[in-house]
């Protein structure tokens, strides 16, 4: 025990870096450390605590690979139907057969709300609150595996990925049907009840806007559709295709657009069901303004991967000024709600002004993309035979964001772009300073286009640089996001994020618990009494341990044949729990596992911790090596 006592206080951190989870460098050679995740992860601030565990979340419950191609086009259509019909309201002055065919359009969407009776609203409004409020638990319970490992983890986040994607889709229809209860006809008290006249509900003329019973669901379905919003946003970011690997029709350079995009919809209707009829102009001068918005943000980002993708979804987002022209029409030209008037418009100006809005988006999309692509190859092949100084400003030889649209339209490409391996080759050679997004797609199309093949250091590298740029918050979650696809895909990802995640976890604890051993000695040889102080002291190591044992016990339930996993576990018995017999048997681990593969070599030592485990002899097992 005195030398065990004499091996803390001489060596507090007694074998803190035998065990290297992240393995060899992933950002220089020769380095011991990834650089990338100290910096994108670093900051000891509050706020940057919470963006390193919100970014190791959404990577984490991503989808592990791409939906099949034609389920995303089909899901893609859904949303552009119900984003353009969203425009289209049967309570605009159509008339009553415009009304009808506006309810027929909006099935998308609503999926057949319109003609629900006012019980099954309430039904559904508990449905929604019953998952939601599973989906929050399910994250919570999500972010607690990824930390400290859970045999249910997959189980967990296939739970939380398909009720935020199913909020994702069908988030419009559950949102209509929630400002069911609240939407109220505020042009006339007609409906009485005891002799009372009272305000009544646009869809249930014969409900009372605020009886108990109908108040109650109201309030609730406030609280819940403002939960659902970020849902929502979360389960497009899962579902959304940004795979630079996969042959994908849709995919994305990053899924913001999209995510916002769906999201403002949500926000549009509920901000629109609670403007009174008097209003009703209100809500497509907001629609309008909202595509406007949208329309600009694609121009702007052009997200898609394949160039022509952005442009359908130009000509969509811009349709949409059209559609909500016609809504401004009918409600101005048509105040008596004339059938055949309104009838007309819809299917006159509304589907005439969509069609020519969507020719106007689609071309100045096309075009836009078109010119940069001519630009920034015409720039290119200017320097393709002239050397680069050093002195050399990116702005001086393209626009930095001509550049960048243009090399992600060609990383899907099947061949390789002979101008851009030229000038990465040119500006790397003379160490042009890039800025984040360059660096980002530059070290995407050196790992998965250059013909040497994978080459994750200098990828790496380039978003470690990239990291270190004071960038905004959406690029921090890209450079992220990035490095550990890299990571992944290449020979140094050879774990999962998850399960390197958990092994730091567990190893910070450790750390931890060695700080408080070296305390509890200290106080324990100055013979101070404060039995206070020890006690807490001994609380702390034991809530440690417990973790640390659960956290060990969860890792040996998922990765039971993973090397790191059971050489972490073999030192945790020999330190923490006094295992000593292991200790001697785990050092000649190292040679065993140079002679034989990884599984074998796994196998031995599982069975060699349940052997010492349980006070069994294993030095028999040795045998094999």
């Amino acid at each position: 025990m005195m030398e065990r006592i004499s091996s803390l206080r001489e060596n507090p951190t007694n074998n803190s870096s035998v065990i290297d989870y992240d393995g060899e460098s992933v950002h220089s050679k020769g380095s011991n450390h990834s650089k990338t995740s100290s910096v994108v992860l670093g900051g000891n601030t509050l706020l940057g605590q919470f963006e390193s565990v919100a970014f190791f979340f959404l990577v984490s419950i991503k989808l592990p690979k791409p939906v099949p191609n034609l389920l995303v086009v089909l899901f893609n259509i859904m949303l552009l139907w119900q984003s353009t019909s969203l425009g289209w309201e049967s309570e605009f002055a159509w008339g009553e057969n415009g009304k009808l065919a506006a309810k027929v359009i909006a099935v998308p969407r609503t999926l057949g709300a319109n003609w629900y009776p006012y019980q099954l609203f309430m039904a559904i409004s508990i449905i929604l609150a019953v998952l939601e409020i599973i989906s929050m638990l399910s994250i919570y319970f999500a972010y607690k595996a990824l930390h400290r490992g859970s045999k249910h983890s997959e189980k967990i986040k296939n739970t939380v990925r398909t009720i935020c994607i199913l909020f994702g889709v069908f988030g419009l229809a559950f949102v209509f049907s929630l400002t069911s209860f609240w939407a109220c006809d505020y042009s006339t008290q007609g409906l009485f009840e005891d002799g009372v006249a009272k305000y009544a509900l646009r869809r249930f003329p014969e409900v009372a806007c605020w009886n108990p019973l109908n108040g109650s669901f109201a309030v609730i379905s406030l609280v819940f559709m403002i939960i659902q919003i970020p849902l929502t946003f979360l389960g497009l970011i899962l579902l959304s295709d940004t795979w630079v690997n996969k042959h994908t029709w849709l995919s994305m350079d990053n899924p913001f657009l999209i995510a916002t995009w769906v999201s403002l919809n949500q926000v549009y209707l509920i901000i629109s069901q609670a403007l009174p009829p008097q209003a009703f102009v209100a809500r497509p001068i907001l629609y309008l303004i909202i595509s406007v918005i949208l329309f600009a943000y694609l121009v702007y980002d052009l997200p898609f991967h394949h160039r022509i993708v952005n442009s359908v979804f130009g000509g969509v987002f811009f349709s949409r000024i059209g559609v909500a022209i016609s809504s401004i029409v009918s409600l101005e030209a048509n105040p008596t709600n004339s059938d055949d008037i309104g009838f007309g418009i819809l299917f006159g100006v509304g589907f005439g002004s969509f069609i020519l809005f969507f020719i106007i988006g689609f071309a100045v999309v096309e075009i836009y993309s078109q010119v940069i692509s001519r630009y920034v190859e015409r720039r290119l092949r200017g320097l393709k035979n002239d050397s680069l100084s050093i002195s050399s400003s990116l702005k001086e030889l393209v626009n930095p964001r001509a550049l960048f649209h243009y090399m992600k339209f060609s990383i899907k490409k099947k061949n390789d772009n002979e101008l851009i391996s030229n000038f990465i080759k040119a500006a790397t050679n003379q160490r042009l300073e890039l800025d984040t997004s360059n660096l980002i797609i530059s070290a995407l199309y050196i790992f998965y286009k250059l013909e040497e093949g994978h080459t994750p250091s200098f990828a790496l590298h380039l978003l470690a640089k990239a990291a270190k740029k004071n960038t905004n918050i959406l690029q921090r979650y890209a450079v992220y996001q990035r490095t550990k696809e890299i990571e992944a895909d290449s020979s140094q990802g050879k774990n999962s994020l998850e399960l390197r995640h958990i092994l730091n976890t567990v190893s910070n604890m450790q750390e931890k618990l060695r700080q408080y051993q070296k305390l509890f000695w200290k106080h324990f040889v100055s013979n101070e009494e404060n039995n206070e102080k020890v006690y807490n002291l001994v609380k702390m190591m034991h809530s440690l341990m417990e973790n640390s044992t659960t956290t060990y016990n969860n890792l040996l339930v998922n990765y039971n044949n993973n090397a790191q996993v059971l050489r972490s576990y073999a030192q945790f018995l020999e330190e923490f729990l006094f295992e000593s017999e292991l200790f001697n048997y785990w050092k000649s681990i190292n040679g065993c596992e140079l002679r034989h593969n990884e599984y074998e070599f796994s196998l031995v030592l599982r069975i060699i911790i349940n052997r010492i485990a349980s006070k069994v002899n294993a030095g028999e097992l040795f045998q094999r090596c």
